[in-house]
């Protein structure tokens, strides 16, 4: 019998640099990391916005090399994997509303997360769609680390309701990283982006942070990491070496190394490019509006101050 995976995950909002944490730790010679396992490829095709979704390395991602010999080691396990659908999202084949409902986390009212969690472990289906996701998950986990020949696998999905599965799962040995950035830069990093729902932005980023400050209670704190965004900017080579001591390998010049290697990472088009200096983009502070800082304080002025924005 094998033993676990040494399973890293990132947990955070949108534009909170998991693309470029997964290129910088992807070049150390334990940790691999192909980005968004949870990923959207498909949706982003279906919508046009890619004739060929490109893999970091440059390649067409049904032509990379890498991600046709992972096929291969899936397969092997008796998974299917197409590289455009790695079907690990929760609720795959399900709206989002239908999706919200049977795997969002609230803010508040936790008790009856677990009520329903309870009761839907009780329909078969249900527990057949779950262990047929992280099934499928733990395969790909698995055939990336094979093909890579590291140590450490490490899952940019960002999404807090994945933790609770892999955590149960005895073939995971599960740590959690923690990344948080600046509400109101979040929100106007959406906004730059065309998502004008700054409500909407506001409270998402509120609910993901509360629930991901439990998963130090649900892994342990001692499987639990948690760092600012504009901290690591600040000093990412420190950072950097923080995660891999917290990760249990050997701190090395990231930084020198990521453009030194071919990755094959998911996720933003950042990853298409070679690193430079890295930065914190504090433009929010002279464009966001009086009327964004006022939702962002109403809807998560608390918690932003709690991680010590002021």
């Amino acid at each position: 019998m094998r033993p676990p995976i040494r399973y890293a995950y990132l947990v955070a909002t949108s534009y909170s640099g998991t693309t470029l944490l997964s290129m910088l730790l992807d070049s150390h010679p334990a940790i691999v990391s192909v980005g968004e396992l949870d990923n959207t490829i498909s949706d982003a095709i279906k919508a046009g916005r890619y004739a060929e979704y490109p893999c970091s390395c440059g390649a067409p991602i049904r032509a990379c090399s890498f991600f046709h010999t992972v096929e291969q080691h899936c397969a092997r396990q008796g998974v299917k994997l197409d590289v455009h659908d790695f079907r690990v999202r929760l609720g795959h084949s399900m709206g989002r509303n239908v999706r919200r409902s049977l795997f969002g986390l609230p803010a508040r009212l936790l008790w009856l997360v677990q009520i329903r969690n309870a009761l839907l472990n009780q329909i078969p289906q249900y527990r057949r769609h779950v262990d047929h996701v992280f099934d499928r998950n733990i395969a790909i986990a698995r055939a990336v680390i094979d093909v890579s020949g590291k140590d450490v696998f490490l899952d940019a999905s960002k999404a807090v309701a994945r933790v609770p599965y892999l955590h149960c799962r005895p073939e995971v040995d599960l740590r959690v990283i923690h990344i948080v950035r600046d509400a109101r830069a979040t929100v106007w990093s959406s906004w730059r982006r065309g998502l004008t729902r700054t409500d909407r932005v506001a409270r998402s980023w509120a609910r993901i942070h509360v629930n991901a400050l439990r998963l130090a209670w649900l892994v342990g704190e001692d499987r639990y990491f948690r760092f600012r965004w504009e901290d690591f900017c600040t000093d990412p080579e420190e950072r950097l070496d923080s995660i891999c001591r917290f990760l249990g390998v050997k701190p090395t010049g990231l930084m020198a190394r990521v453009n030194v290697q071919p990755h094959h990472v998911i996720g933003n088009r950042m990853r298409l490019n070679p690193v430079g200096s890295i930065r914190s983009q504090d433009g929010w502070r002279e464009e966001i509006t009086s009327e964004q800082l006022a939702v962002c304080e109403r809807a998560a002025g608390g918690l932003n101050r709690l991680f010590g924005y002021h």
